[in-house]
């Protein structure tokens, strides 16, 4: 029973390409639901959306490599090697996700995956980044904030900050402040556009943004959209980039009835 109980709701660790990878595995669900977190955090920043699916589904919360307790790789990486790395680990956990859901960055690594052929009945792209030739000035700008290693606080809104700074960023952990080491990968990684990608993804998406996102606006969700055949775009008004903190329970809503 012990076994059973550390398989299913404790952290774990498996190795991928002789790299340390840190997840959560929640839920006994005959379907699969993996989660992505965004630059700069952990799988802990998704742990409501993981809590709240894994009533149906079994969840998969994956530390992204160089993120949480994933060993940092060896050579700079940029999307394709993220979304190779996740089919790896996928295929190491033998499963095959259901629905694989993405935040911001997360989100591109999913679209990136995908459109590279990784198997999913459904995706949910939540404030998903990976369009890159629209920021202009702005691209130098979050290059310039992630090398002080804050990329992932600077693009919360103050009031979102001082509710959750002390309670919320605790339960993450302090990577979500520590980006050291990142910055090369940072680099490579902003410099992929995924518009041309999304039009190649074939699977039923459905596209979260916040109104008030400043790090990936409303604009992407719409661009998004036009692209990827068969998707939704939901904005949720009053939200930012942590559209799942500033409105827990409308995000929630959107997902589970997306899954229905």
């Amino acid at each position: 029973v012990l076994i059973l109980v550390l398989y299913y709701n404790s952290s774990m660790t498996i190795i991928v390409d002789n790299k340390a990878v840190g997840y959560d595995r929640k839920g006994k669900g005959k379907q699969v639901a993996v989660l992505l977190h965004g630059w700069g955090a952990n799988r802990r920043s998704l742990d409501a959306v993981a809590k709240e699916l894994s009533s149906k589904y079994t969840v998969i919360s994956l530390d992204v490599p160089g993120f949480g307790e994933s060993e940092r790789p060896d050579e700079i990486w940029g999307l394709g090697e993220y979304a190779g790395w996740l089919s790896a680990c996928l295929a190491k956990l033998k499963v095959e996700p259901y629905v694989l859901v993405g935040h911001s960055n997360g989100g591109a690594i999913a679209i990136k995956a995908v459109s590279l052929g990784l198997a999913v009945e459904k995706l949910v792209l939540i404030g998903a980044s990976g369009i890159r030739s629209r920021e202009n000035g702005k691209k130098m700008f979050y290059k310039t904030v992630a090398k002080t290693g804050k990329v992932a606080t600077a693009v919360l809104p103050k009031s979102v900050r001082k509710r959750i700074r002390g309670k919320w960023y605790n339960s993450i952990g302090s990577e979500l402040y520590d980006t050291a080491g990142m910055e090369e990968f940072f680099k490579k990684v902003t410099s992929e556009d995924l518009l041309i990608d999304s039009a190649m993804l074939g699977v039923p998406t459905l596209l979260i943004y916040g109104s008030e996102d400043k790090a990936t606006p409303p604009l992407y969700g719409r661009l998004y959209h036009e692209s990827i055949d068969d998707s939704t775009l939901q904005i949720v008004e009053g939200a930012g980039h942590y559209v799942f903190v500033d409105k827990p329970a409308q995000t929630l809503a959107l997902i589970k009835d997306f899954l229905k």
